[in-house]
């Protein structure tokens, strides 16, 4: 068991009673000079995860879940003049400064993985295009988002560090799963009230920065509403949902008979969730992710031509659902949105042509005949950094993958080796869902790229625990430190 040095050890003990005194204090002074119950509770919870989070980097990984999931978007109703802090934004640096300090703090050393060079060096990359794209007029609100960007890629270290044994990346799985499972229920609730009651709700949630009034999303030129709960955006929703969906098929075939039930009624739930949002990027995602996890669970390499069937599957059935032709329309690119995407991919090109090495970096484009931006991360990060950054990441992704298929393939630890398939089969949903989709990519969106990263660590760390099941050299499993 891994303990603490006596210096850490004596401001855990302080820490204590500190944090205690803290949510006394702040209970009573949000209570005179708010007077608002949803306030004060929300203040008293955020200063209870403060505190957990500085003690336990597992905890601070959770503050992370909750806030990617539960409320991506909130900003808390601080004013710190031009510095606009997220619930994400502060649940990333209480990731970084747990595991930080319990690295410094106690007798262990920094656990490396295959994947650190190679994730440093894209990092890099994007530093570069973007200190070489501020000549286009890089405004102060881009810098911060930036800075925010560069911190959820730091969260992989963070995951990486934290999650060392199955029994913590189990209860992982099983709390990001029950986040996802609540932000699903909430969703489909939203959708079905009234549009008055709905609208009522997430106008509420104004103080946190969320939109209100006209909030609700339909399909372009239709009446036809889509679910958003509190992510705000359809696609956004809908791309968490088949993380979401993924995660919890690799905890349903661990399950055991006295809790499938609950998880089979997770799933139903983020599978509604997932069908009532319209993201067809989201659909195909759940189908590559699912063909993956199905080939990689059975060893049955056949299984990927699911993923490659299923659109011309869809392309055969009577389009008597509003499910079947929104996504018909969409592969046959015949309505507002695909033709938009068609235009987007098109200009694209154009503007890597002319700027093929480094991008254009973060802020927007060198003249008025281009623009920034476009509905693909592969798209967009060529854009933004230029092929040579595009280059770094396809081969990021091939490093990580390709040293999870060994384990996920080989390995005798049943439940680890689903729950890696698992989180496998969520990194091929953001990177399907990727193709026709911004998010996971777009400094704009960084819970999205917060849930990338933490992608990346825990097929990285589930990988790293199962080679070293497989040589008999597991890591420790009562690590107090972590838990």
């Amino acid at each position: 068991m891994i303990k603490p040095a006596p210096e850490t050890q004596r401001i855990l003990r302080f820490l204590k009673p500190i944090g205690l005194a803290a949510l006394v204090g702040l209970f009573l002074g949000a209570a005179v000079a708010l007077g608002s119950p949803l306030y004060v509770t929300a203040a008293i919870l955020g200063v209870g995860a403060f505190v957990a989070a500085l003690v336990s980097p597992f905890w601070a990984l959770v503050a992370v879940f909750a806030a990617i999931l539960g409320l991506p978007f909130a900003v808390i109703p601080v004013n710190l003049g031009p510095v606009r802090l997220t619930l994400v934004d502060v649940a990333l640096i209480l990731a970084t400064i747990s595991w930080l300090s319990r690295l410094l703090g106690t007798r262990i050393e920094f656990r490396s993985s295959h994947a650190d060079g190679i994730v440093l060096v894209y990092l890099g990359i994007t530093v570069v295009a973007f200190l070489l794209g501020t000549a286009f007029a890089t405004p102060s609100s881009t810098v911060r988002l930036f800075l925010k960007a560069i911190a959820a890629g730091i969260l992989f270290f963070a995951v990486i560090q934290s999650v060392t044994t199955i029994s913590i990346l189990r209860r992982i799985s099983l709390l990001f799963a029950f986040f996802g499972w609540g932000a699903a229920a909430l969703s489909v609730v939203l959708y079905f009230l009234p549009h008055s009651v709905s609208i009522a709700i997430l106008s509420s949630s104004r103080p946190l920065n969320h939109p209100g009034g006209s909030v609700l999303r339909f399909i372009a030129g239709t009446d036809v509403q889509r679910a958003i709960g509190f992510a705000i955006d359809p696609n956004v929703l809908g791309a968490i949902m088949a993380v979401v969906c993924l995660v919890t098929l690799g905890l349903l075939v661990t399950s055991h008979s006295d809790s499938r039930y609950v998880i089979l009624a997770g799933l139903a739930i983020s599978l509604l969730a997932l069908l009532l949002t319209y993201s067809r990027s989201s659909w195909l995602g759940l189908v590559s992710g699912s063909a993956l996890f199905a080939t990689l669970w059975l060893r049955r390499p056949w299984f990927v031509l699911l993923a490659i069937a299923a659109p011309a599957v869809v392309l055969l059935l009577p389009p008597d659902l509003a499910f079947v032709s929104h996504l018909q329309s969409g592969l046959q690119a015949q309505d507002q949105a695909a033709a938009m995407r068609l235009g987007e991919f098109k200009d694209a090109l154009t503007l890597i042509q002319r700027y093929p090495i480094f991008g254009v970096g973060y802020g927007s484009a060198p003249t008025v005949d281009l623009y920034l931006g476009v509905s693909s991360i592969y798209l967009l990060i060529a854009e933004q950094t230029g092929l040579v950054g595009l280059a770094i990441f396809l081969i990021l992704i091939g490093i990580v993958l390709g040293h999870a298929v060994r384990p996920a393939w080989n390995s005798s630890h049943t439940e680890g080796r689903v729950l890696l398939i698992g989180w496998c089969g969520a990194m091929a949903v953001a990177l399907t869902t990727g193709i026709l989709d911004h998010h996971f990519a777009n400094i704009r969106f960084t819970p999205m790229l917060a849930l990338w990263w933490t992608l990346v660590g825990l097929v990285v760390a589930s990988s790293l625990i199962l080679n070293r099941l497989g040589t008999g050299q597991d890591l420790p499993i009562n690590d107090r430190s972590t838990t």
